[in-house]
């Protein structure tokens, strides 16, 4: 599979990603890049909105081709106009999509959330059957010196 850079930029500042993700293709990326810039962002911190005001994330691919770039400070004042038109009884037109958006950031992150809990709870239980099997490892090597001794000791006799 593919891995995708993440890499944030403005007019004064380049931080690539030096590791990047690996994903199945360039939709997983562009999804990525969503639930990155809405953890940069949270919706209706307008000081963090501000922050972020001429930064990019710029999703780039293993041969450094652009796949997208997503201005992060307008994409978090459309979230926000978008939170904000949300709580009205009607909506302003065009604001469905960008509430579609929310909803299926926000759906994914669940998700995420779920799937990095899960990641923990396997790491844990891995860890477990490493120590485990060093445990029987040590037991086993010791119960064989053990048995070479009594061969020697009997040998002997």
């Amino acid at each position: 599979m593919p891995r995708y850079r993440f890499n944030l930029m403005s007019a004064r500042a380049h931080v690539p990603d030096r590791d990047g993700t690996v994903l199945a293709n360039a939709s997983a990326a562009r999804e990525e890049a969503l639930f990155v810039a809405s953890e940069l962002v949270k919706p209706g911190q307008g000081r963090q909105q501000r922050k972020w005001n001429g930064w990019s994330i710029q999703v780039t691919d293993d041969q450094g081709g652009e796949v997208t770039r997503m201005p992060i400070g307008e994409w978090a004042a459309e979230v926000s106009r978008a939170s904000a038109s949300a709580d009205k009884v009607a909506a302003p037109v065009g604001s469905g999509a960008i509430t579609d958006l929310i909803s299926e950031t926000q759906r994914l992150k669940a998700e995420a959330t779920r799937n990095m809990e899960r990641c923990l709870q396997l790491r844990r239980a891995v860890t477990a059957e490493i120590d485990l099997a060093r445990k029987t490892a040590k037991l086993s090597s010791e119960l064989l010196t053990n048995s070479r001794r009594l061969s020697t000791i009997e040998a002997a006799a």
